[in-house]
């Protein structure tokens, strides 16, 4: 972080930027919405848990910013030279059992208050006992592994293991600095174009009819939690078919196979085309590391023809990945997009709005909440709605916490009938 307070967004982070323009501007959307809901083991005192977000709030002035730019060219996010302790919600939520999920999707479409609104609280008690706690998050500011470690830094404040003043979670200035590097990111242009050249164009891409702009855009989500025995034998399926720490590649071909029950219903044939993100952070906490985004990204293909064919789509996805590794492909990509801020920004919205895939794939791998408590509290499950890409409409995502994986799909209210829904989660738990 300079010293007036401007952190320059990295290419990732002036990507989400367009893309929340795209869905303020252009589908109706919410913006970035994403979510994470936490089902503890028992009841979270709301004053207390308020009065602390209230204080642990003073510890992160970024959430008082907003995106800017110096003159035309270069943007950044900019909070001001004394900013004021952000005000976060907490809404309490009292609901009738049956009523968890539908108040859990409700929340997650609801626009921010404003536009310098990036986190709400919401605590929800089901009639039945219990509480849930979901966090609703702008994912310009936070991605999923950054929303899990500013919640376990909440949990952790909370419960007085760590002290406000401790708290040093501002971001250090983008590694791309203050100007991007040309030719750079020239030759990473060469690399992005090659790799997009050989599995997007001219592939006969498959896509959704993105659905909902006559209903907001609205979101919809499927999760479904396995057992630890159920988690165990996927697990062990990845180990076996895929190879170790290749849960990735696997969890690619099962939601290609899932969307291939799709495309089969529809009659459309053609190729998936595929971006996933990946955290590749290391697995211990930095709070440097909070805010913004930090994944990685790799762009899949495969023909709809072996959608049914787990050893083939498991084979093409390692080929890809293990090449597009080699090749740097990730740092490739986020050089090639830290160019792109020299871009107007009429045109680069204007390329971001292209439906440029099938669906989108995005995992954490194991929660950071593994063998932890929130507040006090044992965690019972853990789930991550996803945010839905503009112009692709249809998101997987996978995470894990305790020895349980949760498989989650979302996508826009009236692209999927109630059948495909059924059929892509009977794919699922067959893979």
């Amino acid at each position: 972080m300079t010293k007036t307070g401007k952190y320059y967004l990295g290419g990732l982070d002036w990507m989400i930027q367009t893309m929340w323009r795209a869905t303020m501007r252009h589908t109706g959307g919410v913006g970035n919405a994403s979510q994470i809901v936490l089902q503890l083991s028992g009841m979270l005192d709301e004053g207390l848990f308020s009065a602390a977000v209230r204080e642990f709030a003073k510890a992160f002035p970024v959430l008082d910013g907003r995106e800017s730019r110096m003159g035309s060219v270069l943007p950044f996010w900019r909070m001001p030279r004394k900013p004021e302790p952000p005000q976060i919600r907490v809404d309490v939520h009292r609901i009738k059992a049956t009523a968890v999920f539908q108040t859990l999707e409700a929340l997650v479409n609801t626009p921010f208050r404003s536009r310098n609104e990036y986190v709400v609280f919401h605590l929800l008690y089901p009639s039945e006992g219990g509480c849930l706690v979901a966090l609703t998050f702008d994912h310009r500011l936070l991605d999923a592994r950054g929303a899990e470690q500013f919640l376990l830094l909440l949990s952790r404040f909370f419960s007085g293991e760590v002290a406000l003043g401790a708290i040093d979670a501002m971001p250090d200035p983008s590694p791309q600095g203050l100007v991007a590097p040309i030719k750079e990111g020239i030759s990473s242009a060469r690399c992005v174009g090659e790799t997009v050249h050989r599995n997007v164009i001219g592939s006969g891409m498959i896509r959704l009819d993105e659905g909902g702009k006559a209903k907001g855009n609205r979101g919809r989500f499927l999760l479904h939690t396995l057992t630890e025995q159920e988690t165990s034998d996927w697990l062990g399926r990845v180990d076996r078919d895929a190879g170790y720490l290749m849960f990735m590649p696997y969890a690619l071909a099962a939601a290609s196979t899932a969307f291939g029950k799709i495309a089969a219903l529809k009659k459309r044939s053609g190729s998936f085309i595929v971006p996933c993100t990946t955290d590749l952070r290391p697995t211990g906490l930095s709070w440097k590391n909070t805010f913004f985004n930090h994944c990685s990204i790799f762009f899949f293909k495969v023909d709809a023809a072996v959608a049914n064919d787990r050893a083939e789509l498991i084979a093409r996805f390692k080929s890809q990945f293990f090449n597009q590794t080699k090749a740097g492909f990730p740092r490739q990509f986020e050089r090639f997009m830290a160019l792109m801020r020299l871009v107007p920004l009429p045109l680069f919205e204007g390329l971001n709005a292209w439906n440029h895939a099938s669906f989108s794939l995005g995992s954490v791998g194991k929660s950071l909440f593994e063998g932890e408590t929130f507040c006090g509290h044992a965690i019972k499950k853990l789930y991550h709605m996803p945010l839905i890409p503009p112009q692709v409409g249809l998101g997987f995502f996978f995470s894990q916490i305790n020895g349980r994986l949760t498989l989650g799909m979302a996508w826009r209210d009236g692209a999927l009938t109630d059948r495909e829904i059924k059929d892509v989660e009977a794919a699922f738990l067959a893979f």
